[in-house]
């Protein structure tokens, strides 16, 4: 499949944090600021979602759960993301490492200097991911943010 059709259908797929929109509300709020920030509106967030009979929101609760206990989370993220409407960009402008607690964290916009920068910033700026992040960095150039 080419990358133009991979990103087509990628972002065809729901989020399974769209089961719980309403839910997701209090998530966003808690991580609004990061000192008061609740871990049980995580694992709160995770039960629901574990409740709902779709085999994609199980696997995203079972992310949440793991990155809340700081379980290694990297190949788990990998074998699930596509599924969550989470693509997998070429120099890996989107890692594990971008979320934290089971939710994106941090955005890296990337200028020209990456191949895939103009697909990775239209996913951001459609995607239901992009509600709960805390952090937007602009990178330029190949060797960091700005």
């Amino acid at each position: 499949m080419d990358r133009a059709s991979y990103f087509q259908n990628i972002n065809s797929v729901s989020s399974p944090l769209m089961l719980l929109r309403d839910q997701l509300d209090a998530v966003i709020k808690s991580r609004t600021n990061e000192l008061t920030e609740n871990m049980d509106v995580y694992l709160d967030f995770a039960e629901r979602l574990s409740q709902v009979d779709n085999d994609e929101a199980k696997a995203r609760a079972t992310f949440i759960r793991m990155q809340c206990s700081d379980i290694d989370t990297e190949d788990f993220f990998e074998q699930h993301r596509e599924s969550w409407g989470i693509p997998k960009f070429e120099e890996d402008l989107l890692t594990v490492d971008d979320f934290k607690n089971g939710f994106l964290f941090t955005f890296r916009d990337h200028s020209t200097s990456w191949c895939e920068d103009a697909e990775a910033r239209d996913w951001f700026f459609k995607s239901v991911e992009s509600r709960v992040a805390r952090n937007y960095e602009f990178w330029a150039c190949d060797n960091g943010p700005e």
